[in-house]
């Protein structure tokens, strides 16, 4: 990891070079209205993301079918800390949308790193990063805060790009392949994914630390989500 000021623009950068892993949590009923079966009536899924946004649509998210069954259970079962956490869970999909890994370009960063206040080097949830892999160069932002003892996980939508073999459970790449440019302190509003905005905004900021070299590009990322049917409108 290093900590890193451009001379002139005074631009700081935190940069760390490891492996990817992959994460595949997130959801927004907005944007996907329909989820895999075993993947709503998972206990492990996470449909949450530390980047998340004010609920803009009236589609349900698809989540809170099963997080409701599992919320009965725990009444059942008189579980009290299980239908605090699960009601609060159902709350707050019900007023906020968040990222899917699957369909949404962005790093993890470890939560102890991004509860570093004092320098100012620590990055933030939002903040946008550049992620270089070979002569590719990938604009995402900091979407998710992980455990303090892994660094240089990723969404699955990000590790696809690198690897298409890429699964929640096979890394695309090992050893120190993958160099992470993450912008401290240059989130924008948090809101609705716009990958063409991430990739102006990354330009920009890789433009005050020197720009890319002759010959390189930002990758443009294409909008894969599924068309939303009428009766979902």
């Amino acid at each position: 990891m290093l900590e890193l000021e451009h001379p002139q623009s005074k631009r700081k950068v935190f940069l760390f070079q490891t492996d990817m892993d992959v994460v595949s949590d997130g959801s927004d009923g907005d944007r996907v209205a329909k989820m895999p079966e075993k993947i709503v009536n998972s206990a492990n899924y996470q449909p949450f993301t530390s980047y998340g946004w004010k609920k803009i649509g009236g589609i349900e998210n698809p989540m809170i079918k099963g997080w409701s069954k599992m919320l009965g259970d725990a009444k059942a079962e008189g579980n009290s800390s299980e239908v605090k956490r699960l009601s609060a869970g159902i709350a707050d999909l019900k007023r906020r949308s968040f990222l899917i890994a699957e369909y949404d370009p962005f790093v993890v960063i470890p939560v102890f790193i991004l509860q570093d206040r004092e320098s100012a080097w620590g990055p933030n949830v939002g903040d946008y990063v550049a992620v270089i892999h070979g002569k590719n160069v990938y604009p995402a932002i900091v979407g998710d805060g992980g455990p303090s003892f892994k660094i240089g996980e990723a969404s699955l939508r990000m590790a696809k790009a690198l690897n298409p073999k890429s699964t929640p459970y096979n890394a695309p790449v090992s050893g120190l392949g993958v160099t992470y440019v993450v912008f401290p302190r240059s989130s924008g509003t948090w809101n609705v994914p716009d990958y063409a905005s991430w990739k102006t905004e990354c330009a920009k900021l890789l433009d005050e630390i020197g720009g890319l070299g002759k010959g390189y590009a930002l990758h443009e990322w294409s909008n894969t989500l599924p068309k939303v049917s009428k009766e979902n409108n």
